[in-house]
């Protein structure tokens, strides 16, 4: 799912619930880097699928704001329906976040996340399968990027904008990666009609 590019409505009622199953210790300071690189990523991923369609090219200016320095807005809650919304959260160890949002965002959330978490076979052993499992994944976040610089390049970024896009784009990736190696982001799963599916 990290690669998926189709287009979701703005006004789409394909909502689910992601879960991250946390553990550890967890400061004031974590759970906001946490939960604003998911934010980040969620909603810069709804905002260039949303410009292949042209539905958001009459903000241009409020997303350039949001898509470089992070700025919110009222068209960018309209382009992403408010964003991730939190159903739910629990700090004990192990503990969750229930946070709804559309289904190809949650999707693409939970597969970025689950790329990171090595399995149990990824860590008690170097094979070849192993190694081109983690080469297909590495591809997989850097073809959806190239796909996101091109939507871009498209409507009208220019190419040090596109850059700093980037930039945030991979730092939130980034910090995603960080909390899964510190073993306190357990694991992803997708809630569908009242179940939970491992994703």
């Amino acid at each position: 799912m990290i690669g998926d590019t189709s287009v979701a409505s703005p006004r789409s009622d394909d909502s689910q619930i992601l879960r991250v199953e946390v553990r550890g210790h967890w400061s004031v300071l974590d759970l906001v880097r946490q939960l604003d690189a998911i934010d980040y990523l969620y909603r810069s991923d709804m905002i260039v699928k949303c410009f292949v369609n042209g539905y958001s090219l009459r903000f241009t200016k409020e997303i350039r704001s949001f898509l470089l320095f992070g700025d919110n807005a009222p068209a960018i809650d309209e382009i992403t329906q408010g964003g991730l919304q939190v159903k739910s959260i629990n700090y004990s160890s192990p503990g969750w976040q229930d946070l709804a949002g559309m289904g190809k965002g949650i999707e693409m959330i939970s597969g970025l996340i689950a790329s990171f978490h090595p399995t149990q076979e990824r860590r008690n052993k170097r094979t070849p399968e192993v190694a081109a499992k983690k080469i297909e994944l590495d591809e997989a976040r850097q073809e959806l990027l190239i796909k996101r610089i091109e939507i871009m390049r498209s409507v009208g970024f220019n190419k040090i904008e596109i850059e700093a896009i980037a930039r945030r784009w991979l730092q939130a990736e980034f910090t995603l990666k960080t909390f899964v190696e510190r073993k306190m982001i357990v694991r992803t799963t997708i809630k569908e009609s009242g179940k939970l599916a491992s994703a």
